[in-house]
């Protein structure tokens, strides 16, 4: 339930300074003038969030925390001056870190700021359920011109009826102090909790809350409660002690102090209470209050979370661009998913017009060279010009609303990743307190190690059900060590790109092919044309850049699987050591697939024999055969395909003989140490038939 706390406090020059109370609140380190010492507190496990809000006419040095609370120390001359107010107000927990600022901000604003005082804002979050706010308030104004008021209160003489000065004991003249501010009575000090609770339920209304706060007594909003007692300082710690005390001996806890018993009985009191006015309160408001407290912490990771600068807008882009109305570490990560693929199409956009200007250019070179060939690019040279200018025009075109794609790729890319790093931290959290055993593995940055933390933790929030272990973190598989999961991840990343590269390589090289034949008969069906229909001259050219093109990304796609071929060669000879080098060269690119594949899977390695083996076993089968036939598309397109199942399993089997050669020979320690380091230990029957292996 909401819940209203509003305090001021005066803080007085014969007690205080005022640039000491701005260091406690800010954590900052401030030099005081006056004391001729800096003011500096312990740093706070988090660290305020602090700003100051100033009227327009006030100077610009007021934005200056110590520049500010030193002035204001020179201009309240007397010893026992009132140098500032203190407002300390609990802000609502139910509303996220830029919520409650944005309440606090238009709340300070619009009734303190707007009223001539400047305000020290410092927002408190040490305690994950005390969030609170300390206003520091200037008790002086400004005149228009930047300068402070010469006076904020005046004496005025009292006088009786017939206009005679009314005296004391000491036969002196009675007076009585004037406000000048306004800022002093018990009706502003109202005004003020009044605003505050308003502005809160304003929020609250805002956000969808069904809640309510009043500023008001319990006997003034006409219930039956009783307030509690506050208690002092020294009545709280020993209160506190009392409690910590009855926890370690496994004791109930019995207030000690005479308020503390008495807030214990009104507490009794104010629940029988409680429960009479809410008997027709809704089952799904009170399973939540009936909730353990445990799952409340949890609830409270995502629900109090500090949203950093920028954070706000990035959830708020993610949400608006999958049309959704939440968003969680699973959309986040669908949402950048899916701008991989944006990216990937802009590229190749790219790409098409780069090769397309290439085509013209060429182009260009054949027309000043009086070449015959000019006509296979839809040219024809006594209108070249014209035809030229118009192409590159339109291609000029094609480049600035890719420029502007590209743009708008960027601002979602930004606001998508700030998103998914926040989203990734909370999962994180939450992952953590469910099982804080596992922190360790969960600070390493892994795509691989973050997605078993989302199943598990949608797991709980699904059945409530928390496993005794998680077998890939058990097993020292995965998150053995940063530098270990980093290796898995490439690994993962490269067979990946590999399936993918294959599966598009297959595709376009028939592509290519196909529109050779059909760049070649367009060619000879216009060639004749081309010099009276500019439909023609525009086929020729359009067939030319989608075939040349096509043949240009073959080319890149080519480059790139040279590379992930490279990346598969090198991770094998991390995995099974070096003396297997001219093993390895000679294995079939599937062949390596298969190998990493199955490193994934069983996070463990084992001798390249035993591994080549498991190949063999299933080349025998005829399984990876038939998987190889029944997926040529995806396995084959980089190798020759005059190579069967019969010819995999001989090529195997004498490199199986020539790995188990080469095993004693192994006289690298430090492979031997890494090797170790990755093979677990081997399941059981049951644990394999379990994990599904």
């Amino acid at each position: 339930m909401g819940m209203f706390y509003l305090d001021v406090r005066n803080v007085s020059k014969a007690k205080q300074s005022a640039v000491a109370k701005a260091a406690y609140a800010s954590s900052d380190k401030l030099y005081s003038e006056r004391d001729e010492e800096t003011k500096s507190y312990r740093t706070r496990s988090v660290q305020p969030d602090s700003f100051i809000l100033a009227p327009v006419h006030a100077p610009q040095w007021v934005y200056d925390r110590e520049t500010l609370w030193n002035n204001v120390e020179k201009i309240e001359k007397n010893y026992n001056a009132r140098l500032l107010k203190e407002i300390v107000v609990a802000l609502p927990v139910e509303l996220s870190n830029d919520e409650q600022k944005e309440l606090l901000t238009e709340y300070v604003q619009e009734t303190l700021v707007n009223d001539g005082m400047v305000a020290d804002v410092n927002i408190h979050r040490d305690q994950l359920h005390n969030p609170h706010a300390h206003i520091l308030l200037t008790v002086r104004p400004f005149n228009p011109d930047g300068t402070w008021w010469e006076n904020k209160s005046k004496k005025e003489y009292l006088k009786d009826e017939n206009g005679i000065f009314l005296l004391d004991k000491n036969n002196k003249k009675k007076s009585r102090k004037i406000d000048l501010t306004g800022w002093e009575s018990k009706e502003t000090l109202v005004n003020w909790r009044k605003a505050f609770a308003e502005k809160t339920n304003e929020h609250y209304k805002k956000l969808g809350i069904h809640e309510e706060i009043s500023h008001l007594s319990y006997e003034e909003q006409g219930l039956d409660k009783l307030p509690k007692h506050r208690l002092n300082r020294s009545e709280y710690y020993v209160e506190k002690n009392a409690a910590e005390l009855a926890s370690d001996t496994g004791h109930d806890y019995e207030p000690v102090t005479y308020y503390g018993s008495m807030n214990k009985v009104i507490e009794q009191y104010n629940n029988e209470i409680e429960v009479i006015q809410n008997k027709i309160v809704s089952l799904e408001q009170y399973r939540n209050r009936k909730e353990p407290f445990e799952m409340q912490v949890f609830k409270d990771i995502r629900k109090k979370a500090h949203w950093a600068s920028g954070v706000y807008e990035a959830v708020k882009f993610v949400k608006e661009r999958s049309k959704s109305q939440y968003v969680d570490y699973n959309l986040a990560r669908k949402t950048m998913d899916s701008l991989d693929y944006w990216k990937m199409s802009i590229e190749r956009k790219h790409r098409a017009f780069e090769r397309e200007k290439d085509i013209l250019v060429s182009a260009k070179n054949h027309y000043e060279k009086h070449s015959t060939e000019l006509f296979k690019m839809g040219f024809v040279r006594e209108q070249f010009v014209p035809q030229f200018n118009a192409k590159a025009v339109e291609l000029d075109k094609q480049f600035k609303r890719l420029s502007s794609e590209y743009e708008q790729f960027n601002e979602a890319y930004a606001f998508t990743d700030k998103a998914l790093n926040f989203q990734t931290d909370l999962l994180r959290e939450e992952f953590v307190y469910l099982y804080p055993k596992y922190e360790h593995i969960a600070s390493i940055d892994s795509r691989e190690i973050i997605e078993i933390m989302n199943v598990k933790v949608n797991e709980f929030k699904v059945s409530n059900y928390i496993s005794d272990g998680i077998h890939g973190f058990d097993s020292n598989g995965l998150g053995s060590s940063k530098e270990e999961q980093e290796f898995r991840d490439n690994v993962a990343k490269t067979v990946s790109e590999y399936r993918s590269h294959s599966k598009q390589y297959f595709g376009l090289s028939k592509r290519v092919t196909s529109e050779q034949n059909e760049y070649s008969e367009i060619v000879k069906t216009h060639k004749d044309l081309l010099y009276t229909s500019t439909d023609s001259q525009n086929e020729v050219y359009a067939y030319a850049v989608k075939y040349l093109s096509s043949t240009n990304e073959m080319e890149y796609l080519s480059s790139k699987y040279d590379r992930t071929k490279n990346f598969m060669f090198n991770s094998l000879i991390e995995l099974y050591g070096k003396e297997q080098t001219e093993v390895i060269e000679k294995l079939p690119d599937r062949i390596k697939v298969h190998l990493l594949e199955a490193y994934l899977k069983d996070n463990e390695v084992g001798d390249l024999k035993e591994d080549l083996t498991n190949v063999y076993w299933k080349v025998h089968d005829k399984k990876l055969e038939s998987k190889w036939e029944g997926n040529k598309e995806e396995f084959t397109p980089f190798e020759k395909q005059n190579d069967s199942g019969r010819a995999i399993g001989n090529l195997l089997t004498d490199l199986i003989q020539q790995a188990q050669k080469n095993e004693p020979m192994t006289h690298d320690l430090e492979q031997k140490r890494k090797r170790s380091k990755r093979k677990n230990k081997k399941l059981t029957k049951e644990q394999s038939f379990e994990h599904g292996s």
